[in-house]
């Protein structure tokens, strides 16, 4: 039976689409607010360094969302890592062959690469299917009351007004509206602890290449002391995937500022991919310096509004994570909404007394290792890294 009072979703990601769904599958009618405008069959562009979808997650994927062959259709299996050190040989290390031999540096075999956009692109199509479902998109959240389940939204004509709903789900992103009204909150609010380091990173392209030691089933990676190059492929060949440096410093983004400058750095540290980065000096003008950010909050939950995903649990670009506990964050809050709403504060207690203890553990030891990573790692890489 379909419920007359919408469950309010802010954010079109991949948390948001399959949450969705879920609630969907479950009898609700569901609103999800994205502040992109929708562009035929996807977003607005938005470049985004390939996933790792782990197992899982696809097998997740598959029976909740029921992709199926669509799933297939974009992704790329990986069996382990090629490390390319700045001397020598690329190394090729397999992953895991059982749960038992898989550790937080190596995980095991059975993932896959995907593009982050299309799989988001699946996720909303089969979302827009379900005649629970309805997008808005265009209409960008400004704020959120989350004791009420109500939302303050400002349209493309940027007239503002409010909206309730049964609850609200912020899966809205490591800069979240809604985990940020939860911090200002008067009376008990929210705590954010974000850890940004002092790298930053570009997202770079790679064309299909004969390149020694390039796999097309391999997450790539040049390990150099204190920055590194990392790159996943794409069912066609190409790579996708970016450098992770330095804000400032000797060797540092702030001293790439020219094309030669570009080019003799790519020539020096990879000089077996740089001629295979499509456009480098113009991909490197392009595009931005995104920060390296890692975000918890306590608690993920306020009233009648819940958060999701980056929302309330950002780990690092590149550990691999992220988008696998976002999309499982949807099928444990879906079930525990199915044990005990209507009451919503029982519902939203059990579903972070069961996920709460493991990630946020999971986040603190991400913050060590990834900082260990990118400041410390040898140029000849590590035994089990990513």
């Amino acid at each position: 039976m379909v419920r007359k009072q919408p469950i309010l979703i802010v954010g079109a990601g991949l948390a948001g689409c399959l949450m969705a769904l879920e609630l969907a599958q479950l009898g609700y009618r569901v609103v999800v607010y994205e502040k992109r405008l929708a562009d035929g069959d996807s977003l607005a562009p938005r470049r985004s360094i390939n996933l790792a979808l782990a197992p899982a997650t696809l097998q997740l994927l598959n029976k909740s969302a029921k992709l199926g062959n669509q799933l297939k259709a974009i992704t790329t299996p990986l069996r382990g890592r090629v490390f390319h050190p700045i001397v020598g040989n690329p190394v090729f290390e397999p992953y895991a062959r059982t749960e038992s031999e898989a550790t937080l540096l190596n995980p095991v075999a059975g993932a896959v690469s995907v593009s982050r956009a299309e799989l988001n692109a699946l996720l909303r199509s089969a979302a827009s299917q379900h005649s629970s479902i309805e997008f808005r998109f265009g209409q960008k959240v400004v704020g959120c009351d989350p004791k009420q389940a109500a939302i303050e939204i400002a349209d493309s004509s940027r007239r503002t007004f409010r909206v309730e709903g049964e609850i609200v789900i912020g899966a809205d992103g490591a800069n979240s509206v809604i985990r940020r009204a939860m911090t200002l909150n008067g009376s008990c609010p929210a705590r954010e602890n974000r850890a940004t380091l002092k790298h930053g990173y570009k997202e770079l392209a790679l064309a299909p290449t004969p390149a020694r030691g390039m796999r097309k089933c391999a997450l790539h990676i040049w390990p150099r002391s204190g920055f590194l190059m990392m790159a996943l492929p794409n069912r066609d060949g190409t790579f996708q995937g970016g450098i992770f440096l330095r804000q400032d410093g000797q060797q540092a983004f702030s001293n790439l500022e020219s094309e030669a400058a570009v080019r003799d750095f790519f020539e020096e540290n990879f000089k077996d991919v740089a001629p295979h980065i499509l456009d480098l000096e113009g991909q490197f003008a392009r595009n931005p310096v995104n920060s390296v950010d890692a975000v918890q909050c306590d608690p993920w939950s306020m009233g009648r509004t819940i958060l999701i995903g980056d929302a309330c649990h950002t780990l690092y670009p590149f550990s691999g994570h992220g988008a696998n506990l976002a999309l499982s964050d949807c099928l444990q809050l879906s079930q525990c909404i199915q044990m005990h709403a209507p009451d919503w504060q029982r519902a939203f207690s059990s579903f972070t007394d069961l996920r709460k203890p493991q990630i946020d553990s999971l986040c603190s030891a991400d913050r060590v290792v990834s900082a260990l990573v990118l400041n410390a790692l040898p140029q000849n890489g590590i035994r089990g890294f990513v």
